[in-house]
């Protein structure tokens, strides 16, 4: 989870770095693989609690962070990224509460 943090925190300031440009022409080659390796990799990720998956409901929260990243890189705008970071919020408001603040940092204004 934290490289998926520190990934999507690069995108963010190589956002913040060209606000005039399309997202699309602006974010790197590799920022991207890097965040597409590590939001796929959210299934996998080692949990801080371990009978945090047991129930499924971690799962339905993952796929919908997955979603939504998917729906930020076929359409790379302020909104689908807003709403990709919206989408972790969501997931740790039942798990982990106390990334929350750090993750509210990561939207865009």
């Amino acid at each position: 989870m934290r490289n998926l943090y520190l990934n999507t925190l690069d995108v963010k300031k190589e956002i913040i770095k060209n606000p005039n440009s399309s997202i699309n022409q602006i974010l790197q080659k590799e920022t991207i693989e890097r965040f597409t390796k590590n939001y796929l990799a959210i299934n996998t990720a080692k949990p801080t609690e371990k009978d945090l998956r047991k129930d499924g409901i971690y799962a339905s929260y993952a796929d919908l962070y997955i979603n939504s990243a998917e729906n930020f890189l076929n359409n790379k705008t302020k909104k689908n990224y807003n709403l990709m970071v919206s989408s972790c919020i969501q997931c740790h408001e039942r798990f982990c509460f106390g990334a929350i603040n750090t993750i509210n940092k990561l939207h865009l204004k």
